[in-house]
């Protein structure tokens, strides 16, 4: 079968589909594609390239092979020809792609606010690490929810919780004894992994080209006092922290 010569494809298409295999579309110079997913192989000699989906990693890893491509539009409108503007709204597709992203030339926007579903602190560790390596970002926006991994408050607040420890053990002490030897365990669990989850602004104070960055629902991503780490953020001209509570080292705001 002879390739076709499309040079212009826009696909849109509401279900999810398998590989798509583009590479045989050799004279193909502008794709658009308004689809909910898309795993794609896309020819190399691409020159612009919108897509209005989610995408998976091994799509974001074959963008880096486009070595002609002048225009590229995600989910955003793009202010400069060859910048990349990412923003997710699931944590699972964040937490998969995060690992590609510091292999992306020309990502200088980021945000990933999901404020509508927990997420669990493996993943949200995943994704600092991939935030921590994109040194070419001048915009960031980050925000959770809540965590799905049964901590509901938020990260500051440890003496509260030891109050309200004790007060258990007034009520019921062999209960709250097993209580505690559990909590003990998943607090194991969780220095064993990374404990960097609690210090998002320390873990990002190496993105030095920074000029925008807001964090949303700060009281629970936030260790107290862990915003001070952005003073070595000189380049910053607007920096947002909504509902930061301690981690602006102020345990009453």
């Amino acid at each position: 079968m002879q390739p076709l010569s499309l040079r212009v494809l826009h696909l849109r298409i509401p279900d999810s589909l398998p590989l798509l295999d583009l590479s045989r579309l050799t004279q193909l110079q502008e794709l658009r594609g308004e689809l909910n997913d898309l795993d794609a192989v896309l020819p190399p000699q691409l020159v612009q390239l919108e897509l209005r989906c989610v995408f998976s990693a091994g799509t974001l890893q074959s963008l880096i092979q486009l070595q002609q491509l002048q225009s590229l539009e995600f989910l955003a409108d793009m202010n400069e020809l060859g910048q990349l503007l990412l923003e997710y709204d699931g944590w699972e597709w964040a937490a998969a792609a995060a690992a590609t992203w510091p292999q992306l030339p020309q990502l200088c926007e980021l945000a990933v606010c999901c404020l509508g579903a927990a997420i669990s602190r493996q993943a949200w560790q995943a994704i600092l690490s991939g935030v921590a390596a994109c040194t070419k970002l001048t915009k960031l926006d980050l925000g959770a929810p809540y965590w799905s991994d049964g901590y509901d408050d938020d990260v500051g607040d440890d003496d509260d919780d030891d109050d309200d420890d004790d007060d258990d053990d007034d009520d019921d002490d062999d209960d709250d004894d097993d209580d505690d030897d559990d909590d003990d365990d998943d607090d194991d669990d969780d220095d064993d992994d990374d404990d960097t989850w609690s210090v998002p602004c320390a873990k990002l104070a190496g993105l030095t080209n920074l000029k925008d960055f807001t964090i949303f629902n700060g009281a629970q991503l936030m260790a107290p006092s862990d915003s001070l780490a952005l003073t070595a953020l000189t380049g910053l001209t607007c920096l947002v922290l909504y509902g930061a509570g301690a981690g602006v080292g102020d345990e009453q705001q």
